[in-house]
C-alpha cells in the first residue's frame, strides 16, 4: 500500500497501521476480530505492530505511522481479568512504534447525560502525562490526537419508555446533546493541546432502534452502572454482584448483550438523517472547526 500510494499527490500524511490493537482480546470476545487467545499474548501483539512499522519505514522511511488506543475499556477490568492492555500502559509500551499517538474515546456510549466531553480532553492529558512523568524532561512528546469519537443519536420516534412514560435523561440521546457534545468535544481537545479530532462518523443513518419490545427502567440501570464503571466511579467487583442479583438477573442475560454492542449500533452515528440532510451535530462540527 505504501509502495504504491508513497508516489500519488497529496501524499498519505499518516499511516494507521492497526485498529484499537490494545483491546485486541476483548475485541475479538464479542466479534469484532476473530476470536483467538493469541490476541491476549501482548509479546505477539507488540511484535505485530513492530512488523506493521517497518513494513511502512523499509517502503518509505519519511512516512508517519500511528494506531488508535482504545480508551473506554477501565483499568479495574484489566486488573480483575490480569489482561494486559489499558491504554495508559499500553501507550508507554508501544511509544517507540508510533510517531503519532491516537485515542478513541466515547464517553457518552452508555449514557446520553451527562453529556461529557471534557472526558475525551482528560485523556489526552492522562497520555502526555504517562508520557512524561517528570515534566522537567526535555524529550519532545508525540502528537496526541482524537482517531474516534462520537455521540449516538436515537431514531426519532424513541422518546419513551415500552409503557409510553417519557424516557429520563440518561437514555436521552438526542440532536441537541449529540451537537452539544461536539461543541465541547473540539474545545476540550484544543484546551488539552490535541493535535486534532476525527469524527465518527458523516454517514447517513435513521437512528439508534431501541431494544426489542422498548427501552425499561432496568435498561437505564444496567447502562448507568456500565457508565460508572467506564467513569472510575465504582469498581468491577461492585458492578458484577449488582448485575447478578437476583431482580437483576433477567435484565442481565436478556438486555446487557444489546447495549454491549451499543459500539457496532447501526444507524445511530452518522451526522446525517437518512434523506442525507445534515442533523444539529453536523452543523456543530462545523462551526467547531471553523
Amino acid at each position: 500500500m505504501v509502495h504504491r500510494y508513497k508516489t500519488k499527490l497529496p501524499q498519505p500524511a499518516l499511516y494507521q497501521i492497526e485498529n484499537e490493537l490494545n483491546e485486541a482480546f476483548l475485541s475479538s470476545i464479542y466479534g469484532q476480530r476473530l476470536f483467538s487467545f493469541v490476541w491476549g499474548n501482548w509479546t505477539f501483539v507488540t511484535e505485530l505492530l513492530a512488523t506493521l512499522r517497518m513494513a511502512v519505514k523499509d517502503e518509505d522511511p519519511s512516512a508517519l505511522v500511528t494506531m488508535n488506543f482504545h480508551t473506554d475499556v477501565p483499568k479495574a477490568a484489566h486488573d480483575l481479568l490480569h489482561l494486559p492492555g489499558y491504554y495508559l500502559d499500553a501507550v508507554v509500551e508501544w511509544r517507540s512504534y508510533l510517531d503519532v499517538v491516537a485515542l478513541d474515546a466515547y464517553p457518552n456510549m452508555y449514557v446520553a447525560t451527562p453529556v461529557m466531553p471534557e472526558v475525551v480532553g482528560e485523556r489526552i492529558q492522562a497520555v502526555r502525562r504517562a508520557l512524561q512523568p517528570n515534566a522537567s524532561l526535555s524529550a519532545p512528546l508525540p502528537a496526541i490526537m482524537i482517531m474516534e469519537t462520537g455521540f449516538p443519536v436515537l431514531h426519532g420516534n424513541t422518546t419513551t419508555f415500552s409503557n409510553g412514560t417519557e424516557l429520563p435523561p440518561e437514555l436521552m440521546w438526542s440532536e441537541a446533546h449529540q451537537a452539544a457534545y461536539i461543541t465541547g468535544l473540539v474545545d476540550a481537545v484544543r484546551a488539552a493541546s490535541g493535535a486534532g479530532v476525527l469524527y465518527f462518523d458523516f454517514g447517513p443513518s435513521n437512528g439508534m432502534l431501541p431494544p426489542k419490545g422498548g427501552y425499561t427502567t432496568g435498561d437505564e440501570q444496567v447502562l448507568t452502572e456500565l457508565a460508572l464503571l467506564l467513569e472510575n466511579k465504582t469498581n468491577f467487583e461492585q458492578v458484577l454482584v449488582w448485575l447478578l442479583e437476583d431482580n437483576h438477573l433477567w435484565e442481565t442475560i436478556e438486555r446487557a448483550p444489546f447495549f454491549l454492542e451499543r459500539a457496532d449500533a447501526e444507524g445511530g452515528w452518522g451526522l446525517l438523517d437518512e434523506n442525507m440532510k445534515p442533523r444539529e451535530g453536523f452543523r456543530a462540527l462545523q462551526r467547531a472547526y471553523r
